[in-house]
């Protein structure tokens, strides 16, 4: 059950184990389990927003690529809205443990499970955003090797049965963070 922002999590936090253990000083043990506890506390943060932007049907895209259009687009009753700032694309790493990178991973994994479930018109559309906002996005877990979000996007289109074991584990996911990560009032 790893998608990539567990992967991300996961990566993090085993790279910085090794590290600490390679670590000479206690400075840097302490900058290492610095960072491992703010991409902890950055994909935390993510779950919990996506879970309350998904229930007020109200999502958000980071966007990293300046070329995307930002604006409120309307898809299947939810309100998408595309945001660029150049300061994400200057500070845009592939594999970090960024609020973005875990929510925009978080929201590919809430699409995946979308068109599993039969709303496939909401999963290729937000897909679809997430492709432009962010090309490099990927998707994986134990099992399945990383997959571009332009290839998934190119599958879902042509509803491509290929992915069907990713599209399990990503609705397994998203439905346990549901659980996990559920705002509380």
């Amino acid at each position: 059950m790893k998608i990539i922002t567990l992967c991300l999590s996961l990566s993090t936090s085993i790279l910085a184990a090794e590290d600490i253990e390679q670590a000479r000083t206690p400075l840097e043990k302490a900058m290492v389990e610095a960072h491992m506890k703010e991409a902890q506390a950055n994909f935390a943060t993510a779950c919990i927003s996506l879970n309350r932007d998904v229930q007020q049907k109200r999502i958000v895209v980071y966007s990293v690529v300046s070329s995307t259009k930002s604006g409120v687009t309307n898809l299947s009753g939810f309100s998408v809205q595309t945001i660029y700032h150049p300061e994400l694309s200057a500070n845009y790493q592939k594999v970090s443990g960024s609020y973005m990178a875990h929510y925009n991973s978080c929201l590919l994994d809430f699409a995946l499970a979308q068109y599993a479930d039969g709303n496939k018109a909401l999963g290729i559309g937000l897909v679809q955003l997430l492709s432009q906002a962010e090309p490099e996005l990927e998707w994986s877990s134990t099992r399945i090797s990383p997959i571009p979000v332009k290839s998934i996007l190119t599958t879902l289109e042509a509803n491509d049965t290929s992915i069907t074991e990713m599209l399990k584990e990503a609705a397994r996911d998203w439905h346990q963070r549901e659980k996990d990560y559920k705002p509380r009032s």
